[in-house]
């Protein structure tokens, strides 16, 4: 099975450093700085709410992800994966799977801390933007036309990115957006906890056969 899974807020808990990067640029350009009460309730909405709440026009998020996207580069060793993820990790490569990720963040980023968590077996693919997640899977779905795939992400688009590309999405509760607004969006399998993932990818891979 092709497992495809989205970084920031699945496999890597990078909420605080987001939330400091964010911060240092919200400083320089002048938007509304994100406390971690103010992320408990922007998490619980939209992204143009957020948007926005911040201030922060369309046409300026290129660029301020360009800014973003350095200063994760140079901040990249803070880095951390959430708990049990790495031995999930470990363990659907020893089943066969081919694991990939998906996510906004830059491959340099990703393989950094892939390296260092001893992952290389882990296919990083181009950055996707805020868009083009739906995209970049059917791309992937095209290349591996008689193999089944499976999403992984902690956000409402992941969830719809993997629906317009008509393939399997897990979504994970401890990410960015909370477990009601998940649910709303009907993914097949809500997953609590890491060690969750391997008996979804196993029920799901019965299903399938």
């Amino acid at each position: 099975m092709i497992i495809v899974f989205d970084f920031d807020g699945t496999l890597a808990n990078t909420r605080e450093l987001t939330l400091s990067i964010y911060n240092e640029i919200a400083s320089e350009h002048g938007f509304k700085r994100i406390t971690t009460k103010d992320y408990i309730r922007l998490r619980k909405q939209s992204y143009l709410s957020v948007l926005r709440w911040t201030g922060i026009h369309l046409w300026q998020i290129p660029k301020l992800i360009s800014e973003g996207h350095k200063l994760f580069a140079k901040r990249g060793s803070e880095i951390r994966l959430f708990p049990g993820c790495q031995e999930v990790l470990y363990a659907l490569n020893a089943a066969g799977h081919d694991l990939y990720v998906l996510s906004s963040n830059t491959p340099r980023t990703i393989k950094k801390v892939t390296r260092a968590q001893g992952l290389e077996f882990i296919h990083v693919l181009p950055s996707a933007n805020l868009f083009s997640k739906a995209a970049k899977l059917k791309n992937l779905k095209k290349k591996y036309p008689n193999e089944n795939m499976v999403m992984i992400g902690d956000e409402l688009r992941d969830i719809q990115a993997a629906k317009r590309a008509g393939i399997k999405v897990f979504a994970v509760t401890w990410g960015f957006q909370p477990k009601e607004m998940l649910k709303s969006a009907n993914p097949d399998i809500l997953i609590s906890k890491p060690s969750e993932i391997l008996a979804a990818v196993e029920k799901l891979s019965n299903s399938l056969t």
